[in-house]
């Protein structure tokens, strides 16, 4: 397995991401010692501001920078989206009205860039969601995306990202530059190795490998808690009436953090949840999952991506191909 130098994050991804960030301890020294009262705490990047009473404050840095917290704030959230607007605007940024949705953290979950909208929860429970996108006369971008979770509407979560011109350009999609696709030279296999019960969900664990002639993409979420890289998406299906259905717990409308670069020959391992849903028509964090119980076979099956250019936007363009394996029983018994 080989992980680009250069992280090919957002600009050319589509997440997911549940929001699964590492306070670091040089995050808690940063951001402790909360002050009263709104205004804006000195950090190493302005374009990710931070109002004083921000809590839960998480950050993670790659190429780009990620910074989420929660603070109170009453819907419509006007005086953190106004300190947010004033801080930008006093450092030089400015709104842009098109936002470059490979740049938003979870471009799936609105429709379009300044104004709030919702959604509705399994739970009954409504989802308000809101995202802004600012650049530089350099060239750098932040994007924030705001959310209401919860009935009472008074804390506002916020996730920040800010990405760099650098690597922006670094990773633009050049017409032309991708080779187009063909299925014996971009071809990956995906086996099933085994399967470990955890309560009455499964791990499901899979090596993955290119068997083409030609280098491609795989996203990446991280790492899971044994090391191993969290693919995005590696999609868990389950057969019921003929059809399969997904039962993972991840989803595409969320963006990958990163991409490895799979070569001709190389192979990575990694596993994912197969989650024993009471019922079907759930929702796990912004994935709608329709099957309820997990019962007979199951199959993994993941994306990938012949070049930068197929990975702007992919669910909405459609793009990507798809490997899958071949199905195995899961060890439950019939209900």
């Amino acid at each position: 397995m080989e992980i680009g130098v250069s992280t090919i994050m957002t600009i050319n991804a589509m997440k997911a991401l549940p929001l699964r960030h590492a306070v670091t301890a040089f995050a808690v020294l940063l951001f402790s010692g909360c002050c009263l009262g709104q205004g804006v705490r000195s950090i190493d990047l302005g374009a990710l501001v931070l109002p004083r009473s921000a809590t839960e404050v998480k950050r993670f840095d790659e190429r780009c920078h990620e910074l989420d917290y929660v603070v109170s704030s009453t819907y419509p959230g006007t005086d953190i989206l106004n300190l947010i607007s004033d801080e930008l605007r006093r450092q030089g940024w400015s709104r842009v009205d098109r936002v470059a949705h490979g740049l938003m953290r979870n471009p799936g979950t609105f429709k379009s860039a300044g104004k709030w909208e919702h959604f509705k929860n399994i739970t009954g429970t409504t989802t308000y969601t809101r995202a802004e996108q600012w650049k530089n006369p350099t060239g750098d971008v932040v994007s924030y995306n705001f959310y209401y979770e919860n009935d009472d509407l008074k804390h506002l979560s916020v996730l920040g990202l800010y990405c760099d011109h650098e690597f922006i350009a670094e990773h633009q999609c050049i017409p032309g530059s991708t080779k187009p696709y063909d299925p014996q030279r971009h071809a990956l296999s995906v086996e099933i190795d085994r399967i470990e019960r955890d309560g009455n969900d499964f791990k499901v664990f899979v090596k993955i490998r290119n068997i083409g002639t030609e280098a491609v993409l795989v996203g990446l979420n991280g790492k899971l808690p044994d090391g191993k890289p969290e693919l995005w998406v590696l999609n868990l299906e389950q057969e019921e009436g003929g059809e399969w259905g997904y039962v993972g717990i991840t989803c595409a409308e969320h963006p990958a953090l990163d991409w490895i670069t799979l070569k001709p020959g190389a192979d990575v391992e990694s596993w994912a949840m197969a989650v024993d849903f009471p019922e079907p028509n759930h929702r796990w964090a912004k994935c709608h999952r329709e099957i309820g119980h997990l019962h007979g076979r199951v199959r993994a099956s993941i994306y990938y991506y012949t070049g930068v250019c197929e990975i702007t936007n992919p669910v909405e363009d459609g793009t990507g191909h798809l490997a899958t394996s071949e199905p195995v029983a899961l060890p439950v018994k019939p209900r």
